[in-house]
Order: structure tokens, then sequence, then C-alpha cells
């Protein structure tokens, strides 16, 4: 387990300035939740946590990110890793020609031997269908399975946070749940886990604490379960009127919680 904070962070992509002063914390062993509309700057946050914002042409013009207290954010993506960051991006982006093992490996590069066959191990536990189609090519898998292969790579590295962009973009609902049932399950073992998530109910459920993002700064934060009961995060983002009772909220919210 490890805490990952970020304080203060601004992020521009040329002229633009995407994120405006974003602080936040993860606690070890947690599971926080960021919201927002698209345009907000959830998935520039991930990759500024994770290294890889300079593949997007962006740039870190001010702020911190530490691990456990030891600064990140001057690091390679390829030394994030190694430090126990991995991310899953949006869409999967699974390596559609490789087969699924190859894939896995990929993922485990430069950990340690018996370590990469600890992690296949808890992948395959975590995702039975994994090992089954080892040898089909990912490209070939349905979307619920590359969501598997894509959160299975990035746990190849046994990574002490998760960072997970969308993971039921879409997903069918019953394959969702399999999703969120699972993020559960990376957590209890002992993965602290930043989620970004458009699906507001199961991000709610799932998460202990969430922040809300708005045009690159910080609208709301809280307790998850107190932003699932504000009038204004439940007209914004579950659809329930100012004069609902919120029983349509809370009804959405059962199912991930269970």
């Amino acid at each position: 387990m490890a805490e990952l904070t970020v304080g203060d962070l601004v992020v521009d992509y040329g002229p633009v300035r995407a994120l405006r002063g974003v602080s936040m914390r993860v606690p070890s062993g947690s599971i926080v939740a960021v919201l927002g509309a698209n345009g907000a700057g959830k998935s520039t946050l991930l990759r500024a946590v994770s290294g890889t914002l300079r593949f997007h042409r962006g740039r870190v013009a001010r702020g911190e990110i530490a691990l456990d207290g030891t600064r990140i954010d001057e690091l390679a993506a390829a030394a994030v890793v190694r430090r126990g960051v991995t991310q899953v991006p949006e869409g999967r982006r699974v390596f559609a020609r490789m087969t699924v093992e190859e894939n896995l490996r990929a993922g485990g590069l430069g950990t340690p031997r018996r370590a990469a066959a600890r992690a296949r191990e808890r992948v395959h536990e975590l995702f039975p269908v994994l090992a089954e189609r080892a040898r089909q090519r990912a490209g070939l898998l349905s979307g619920g399975e590359q969501q598997m292969l894509a959160i299975g790579r990035a746990l190849m590295a046994e990574p002490s946070v998760l960072l997970l962009d969308e993971p039921t973009l879409g997903l069918a609902p019953q394959m969702a749940a399999r999703i969120a049932g699972t993020i559960k399950a990376i957590n209890a073992a002992g993965t602290s886990v930043l989620l970004v998530e458009q699906n507001v109910a199961m991000a709610l459920a799932l998460a202990s604490h969430a922040y809300v993002l708005e045009v690159g700064s910080v609208a709301l934060e809280g307790p998850a379960a107190t932003l699932a009961d504000s009038d204004e995060v439940r007209r914004r983002y579950l659809g329930v009127s100012d004069e609902s009772p919120g029983l349509e909220a809370r009804a959405g919210l059962s199912r991930w919680s269970a």
C-alpha cells in the first residue's frame, strides 16, 4: 500500500491550461474517485501522475506529485512504474496483434521473474478467461475481455497504486458490474486506487472519497457517501431533480455496493 498526493498541480497543453492548481490525496489502501464532465481534466490528471503526459504533448507547469512523501513528478513513465504506480488507460489500448500472454509479459517488463510469476497467478485468479485465452490475439477479445487484459497488464508490475481511466466505458451493465467487483478485490488485496469514471453511481459506491473536477479545477470534494447525497452532484451527474427525494440515486448505487 502507498499514499499518493497531488499538490497545486498545473498542467498545460501548449497555450491551453488543462489543470489549474489541483490538489488531492489518495490515502494508503483507499479508493478515491475523480468525477467530472468530458474535458474537465480527469485523464490529464492521471497522465501527469503516471508520467505519460509528455507523450500527449502536455507539461507540468507547477505543482508536486508524491508517493509516500517522495516526489515522482519529475520521473519518466518507466521509473514511475518501478516506484509502484501503474495506469490502465481509457479505451483499454491493448496490443491487438500480440497474444494475451504477450500483453501480460509486456506489463511485467522489468519485474523480477518470481514477482512476475506471482503477479500472473494473481491476474489469472482475477480473470480466469485470460488464462484460457493466453495464446489468442488480444484484438480478438471482446471489449470486456480487453478491459480485463488491460487491468491485468497493469497488475503485472505489482503496483501499490493503480490508476484507472474509465474502466467501464462502453461495457454492458453486467460486465461493468464485474469490473467494479474486481476493482474492490484489487483494493482489498492492498492496492490503492485512483479511479476516473463517468459512471458516477458506481464510482461513489466503490470510493471512500471523491473529487469533482470542473474546467481543470476541484469544484467539490468530500466523502463519497456525502457527495452521493449532494443535491448538486445528484442533479448534475445522477440525473435526479431537485424535487426528487433521491431514491433513484440510492437505488443506482445499491447495485455496485453489493
